[in-house]
C-alpha cells in the first residue's frame, strides 16, 4: 500500500519568517481575513511611505490603466524617503498593471511552450478548499490535472503543491499534501515534489512558496503559476508581488525567482474582481484594503472617499527652432505636462498634437499644442498652448562663379559671385556669407573648391575646379627615359633651348646614332619638357687611300686618306694598318684620330714592300666609335 509523501517545510521559516496564527475558513480561497507577515528587512515601513502605498492600492483599485499618472507621483514621491523602497513598489505595481492589461494571457489546461526544460523551472500549483471529510473537490482535481499534464510537458521541473487544513472535519489533512498524493500516484516522481501545507490562503501560499523555494531550491529561477482560470490573475499577482517583496526584503534589488507563465483549469467562471485583488495584495503588502470607493491608510487620500485623479494645469511646448524653412516639419524638442497635484510633471513629448502650422505659407504662425489624456473615456483629460514659428523659403541651391580657374602660388582665390536661389525662385547674393574650403594657393595642381552656405537650418554647397601654378616654371631635358637636367626661369620669361653635349651626355645616348632634335611638350602648369631625338647612321668603306714611300730621312711610307665633317658636325676619325703580307696578316693598327688624314711610318726596311689600308669612324651619342670598312690594299716599297 502507498505511504502518502511528506516533503514538508514547516520548520524552516523560524529562520527567515515568522507567520501570525490563523483562523481559517473552509473556503481559504474566498476568505476576507488574512495573517500577516513579520520580517526582518531594510524595506522603509514609516507611516509615512505606508500612508503613500494605500494610495497607490486605491487609485489603482479605483481607475486601474487610468491612474497611471498619479501612480507615477505616488511612486517619485516613494523614490524620494526611499529609492530602493520606491523600486519595488514600481515593480509591484508594473505587476498589477500588467495582469489585468489586454496583453496578459491566461494559458487554458496546460502550460505553454517555450519554459527552462531543466530545473530552474518550479510549478506552483495553488489549492483549493477541502471538502469536510478532508477529500479533494472537482475544481481541486481539475487544477491537478492542469498540474499534471504540465509536469509531463516539463519532466525536469519541480512542482510546489500549496494549501493548509481546510478540512471542517479532519484537521489532519491538507491540500498541499492531498494534491501531492494524488500527483504519485499518477505517476510523478516524488523527489519531484515540494509540499507546503501551512498557508490558509493566497498570500501565505506566496510567502512560503519564496522562502521554500530560496531557501532549499536555489536553482530554481522561474516560477509557473496553476491554479484555476479565473484565479489565475489574481495568483499570479500575489505569487509574483510577494517574489519581489521577499527579494527585496532580502537585500536583493532583481528577484531571483520571478512568474514566467501560467496556466488554468477551465472552470468557465469570469475572472476575479479587481476589488478582490485590492483585498488580497493590500494584506500582502500590510496595509488597509483600498477597494473602489474604499478607505486607504490612515491619513490617506482614500482614507474617507474615492481618490481623485491630478488633473492637467499647464502644457509646456519646446521646438528645436521655431524658425521653419517652406516644406519642412515642425520638430518638437520637448513637451512637459504639469498637473495640479504636487505639481507633478510628466514628458508627453511623443504624445502632443498640433494645429495652426501650413508649411507652405511664409511669415508667423501661431500654433496650437494639444495634449489630450485618456481620449474618448469617461477620464479624457484636455490641455494646450500656443507656439508662434516663423516659416521661411528654403535655400535650394547655390551658383559659384570665379573671376579666373588659374592662379599662380600665392595668389588669393577671386570669387566673382555666389548667388542663392530659394524655394519661392528668389535670389540673393551670398558671396561675403560663405565658408570657402579646398583652396590652397601653396599647393600646386589642380583643386576643388568648394563654397557652403546655410540659412535657417539648410546648407548647400557648389564646387568649381581651379589651378594653381608654380611661381617659376622648368624646361626639363630627357633623353632615353632619363631626365638629364632642368633649369627654372621665372614665369613670363623665355628660355633658350640647350645644345645636345656629346661628352657630357654620353650616358643618355643611344648607341650607334646621333642626336638629331629635341622634341617639345608642354603641360598644364605651363612646364616643358624637352626630349632628345636620335638618328641611327653608320660608317661606310673608307674610298680614299694613297700610299708613297717617304722621301727625306728615315724608311718608311706615308697614307693619306681624305678628311671629311658631316652636317651635324660629327667628324670623320681614321685608323690606318700595314702588313707585309698582301692578307693582312699581323697586321699593325694605328689610330691617328678625328681630322688626322695622314699616317707617316718610318724605320722600315728600305725596299721591301708593305701593304696598307684605311678606315673611317664617327662617334656616336654615347662616344662609342662606329666603325666602317677598310679601304682596299695599297703597296708601297719603303725607301
Amino acid at each position: 500500500m502507498y505511504t502518502p509523501f511528506k516533503r514538508v517545510f514547516a520548520g524552516f521559516m523560524a529562520a527567515s519568517m515568522t507567520i501570525a496564527p490563523l483562523t481559517v475558513p473552509a473556503f481559504a480561497e474566498t476568505t476576507n481575513s488574512f495573517a500577516t507577515t513579520a520580517v526582518t528587512s531594510d524595506i522603509n515601513t514609516s507611516d509615512e511611505v505606508t500612508e503613500l502605498v494605500s494610495d497607490l492600492v486605491s487609485y489603482y483599485s479605483n481607475y486601474q490603466s487610468y491612474a497611471q499618472t498619479d501612480i507615477d507621483r505616488l511612486i517619485s514621491k516613494i523614490k524620494d524617503i526611499d529609492e530602493s523602497t520606491g523600486e519595488m513598489y514600481e515593480k509591484i505595481m508594473d505587476l498589477w498593471a500588467d495582469i489585468n492589461s489586454d496583453d496578459f494571457t491566461v494559458n487554458e489546461n496546460v502550460l505553454p511552450d517555450g519554459l527552462a526544460t531543466d530545473d530552474s523551472l518550479a510549478i506552483v500549483a495553488l489549492g483549493y478548499g477541502l471538502n469536510a471529510d478532508g477529500s479533494m473537490k472537482d475544481e481541486l482535481y481539475g487544477r491537478l490535472s492542469v498540474v499534471l499534464a504540465s509536469a509531463q510537458k516539463y519532466p525536469n521541473c519541480y512542482i510546489v503543491c500549496t494549501g493548509g487544513a481546510t478540512a471542517k472535519n479532519n484537521a489532519e489533512a491538507t491540500e498541499g499534501q492531498s494534491m501531492a498524493d494524488w500527483l504519485i500516484e499518477q505517476g510523478i516522481d516524488e523527489d519531484r515534489i515540494i509540499v507546503e501545507n501551512k498557508s490558509a490562503n493566497t498570500v501565505q501560499n506566496a510567502q512560503y512558496t519564496y522562502a521554500t523555494l530560496t531557501e532549499n531550491y536555489p536553482q530554481v529561477t522561474d516560477v509557473a503559476v496553476i491554479t484555476s482560470d479565473y484565479h489565475v490573475k489574481r495568483g499570479t499577482l500575489l505569487i509574483g508581488a510577494q517574489l519581489i517583496k521577499s527579494a527585496y526584503e532580502d537585500g536583493k534589488t532583481t528577484p531571483s525567482i520571478t512568474v514566467v507563465s501560467n496556466a488554468g483549469y477551465d472552470t468557465g467562471k469570469s475572472d476575479e474582481s479587481i476589488s478582490l485583488q485590492t483585498m488580497s495584495l493590500s494584506q500582502l503588502l500590510g496595509i488597509s484594503s483600498g477597494g473602489p470607493g474604499g478607505p486607504g491608510g490612515p491619513g490617506s487620500q482614500s482614507s474617507s472617499s474615492k481618490p481623485t485623479l491630478s488633473d492637467l494645469t499647464s502644457l509646456d511646448v519646446e521646438l528645436d527652432s521655431t524658425t521653419i524653412v517652406t516644406g519642412g516639419t515642425l520638430s518638437v524638442k520637448s513637451a512637459t505636462a504639469t498637473y495640479d497635484t504636487d505639481n507633478w510633471t510628466e514628458d508627453v513629448t511623443d504624445d502632443v498634437t498640433y494645429s495652426g502650422f501650413d508649411s507652405s505659407r511664409t511669415g508667423e504662425q501661431t500654433v496650437t499644442f494639444t495634449y489630450t489624456k485618456y481620449a474618448g473615456t469617461d477620464y479624457e483629460d484636455t490641455i494646450s498652448t500656443d507656439v508662434t514659428v516663423n516659416v521661411v523659403h528654403k535655400l535650394t541651391s547655390l551658383e559659384l562663379t570665379l573671376a579666373e580657374d588659374t592662379y599662380l602660388q600665392g595668389d588669393s582665390l577671386a570669387i566673382e559671385s555666389v548667388i542663392a536661389t530659394y524655394s519661392d525662385d528668389e535670389t540673393a547674393d551670398v558671396t561675403t556669407d560663405v565658408t570657402v574650403s579646398g583652396y590652397d594657393s601653396s599647393t600646386v595642381g589642380k583643386q576643388t573648391v568648394k563654397v557652403s552656405y546655410t540659412e535657417n537650418g539648410v546648407t548647400k554647397t557648389a564646387k568649381a575646379t581651379v589651378r594653381v601654378l608654380s611661381a617659376k616654371y622648368t624646361v626639363t631635358y630627357k633623353a632615353n627615359g632619363k631626365t638629364i637636367v632642368t633649369d627654372s626661369y621665372a614665369r613670363g620669361s623665355s628660355y633658350t633651348t640647350r645644345t645636345w653635349k656629346k661628352k657630357a651626355w654620353k650616358a643618355y645616348g643611344t648607341k650607334g646614332a646621333n642626336f638629331s632634335k629635341w622634341t617639345t611638350t608642354t603641360d598644364t602648369s605651363g612646364n616643358v619638357t624637352k626630349t632628345a631625338v636620335f638618328k641611327s647612321f653608320t660608317t661606310g668603306q673608307a674610298l680614299v687611300l694613297k700610299v708613297t714611300g717617304k722621301k727625306g730621312k728615315g724608311v718608311g711610307f706615308v697614307a693619306t686618306s681624305r678628311q671629311y665633317t658631316k652636317k651635324d658636325g660629327s667628324r670623320r676619325g681614321f685608323t690606318f694598318r700595314y702588313s707585309t703580307s698582301k692578307s693582312m696578316k699581323n697586321a699593325t693598327t694605328v689610330t691617328t684620330g678625328l681630322t688626322k688624314n695622314i699616317y707617316t711610318k718610318t724605320g722600315l726596311k728600305k725596299g721591301k714592300t708593305y701593304y696598307v689600308q684605311v678606315r673611317y669612324y664617327y662617334y656616336d651619342s654615347t662616344m662609342n666609335r662606329v666603325y666602317g670598312a677598310w679601304s682596299k690594299v695599297k703597296s708601297v716599297k719603303a725607301y
